[in-house]
């Protein structure tokens, strides 16, 4: 199969909220062609999906998380802000991009400096974005309190 037809069936699988099938295939994608914004974001999105799930199912059932477990979270939270980042790279949804990767930053990877930067990246391309200028502020107000993160 080409990436084309690779990436079509992806978006088949993101469509149907079938996270775990589109992380397949926008994986393959972008190995394929590492030049498809389009595939960076939606595996990033599928990956952040993909994770938010299981964080849920293991707070639902109680399951205890472990350090090892809060370490791969990082390591995940890393990829998903990465290929947020190549998608904004290569044009696709820029603004929307860098927002997704310096939320994913912020909440997630809890690295203040990253949020920060990636917010700046994605105001550069829409200054329309309330929740961005909030959540900058959020972060320097701690920053400036704790002596950051």
């Amino acid at each position: 199969m080409d990436a084309k037809s690779i990436l079509l069936t992806a978006n088949r699988y993101y469509q149907n909220d079938e996270f775990e099938q589109a992380v397949v295939g926008f994986s393959r994608a972008t190995r394929l062609d590492t030049t498809s914004g389009e595939a960076y974001y939606k595996l990033a999105y599928s990956l952040a999906m993909t994770k938010k799930t299981l964080y849920e199912e293991a707070i639902q059932n109680d399951v205890a998380i472990t350090e090892a477990s809060l370490e791969q979270k990082d390591t995940s939270a890393l990829t998903i802000i990465n290929n947020f980042i190549s998608a904004a790279e290569l044009g696709y949804r820029i603004d929307d991009a860098y927002y997704s990767a310096a939320v994913y930053a912020y909440t997630i990877y809890r690295d203040d400096s990253l949020a920060l930067k990636l917010f700046h990246k994605s105001l550069e391309y829409n200054l329309n974005q309330p929740e961005a200028y909030q959540m900058m502020d959020d972060i320097k107000l701690r920053l400036r309190s704790d002596g950051g993160r």
